[in-house]
């Protein structure tokens, strides 16, 4: 017999337990809620660090095509 069981907490759990993640890990209804959590968190980090590297990356292109008309990482 096969057995589903949560990815969090290791208790048995329905086959149709909604995934949560790009693994697609399953989690028992009181686990989930700190899962999406992790997630919608993890999201807000990689949007900051996202963010700050595009602004730091604007102004270096800035400062270079002072002096560059085409960057090396250009096409």
């Amino acid at each position: 017999m096969k057995a589903t069981t949560c990815d969090g907490t290791g208790v048995v759990i329905p086959d149709d337990t909604p995934p949560t993640g790009p693994f697609g890990h399953q989690y028992c209804d009181e686990a989930r809620p700190a899962a999406e959590r992790y997630m919608r968190e993890l999201d807000e980090i990689h949007t900051e660090a996202a963010s700050a590297f595009q602004f730091k990356l604007n102004r270096l292109r800035e400062e270079a095509r002072k002096v560059l008309a085409q960057l090396p990482d250009e096409p």
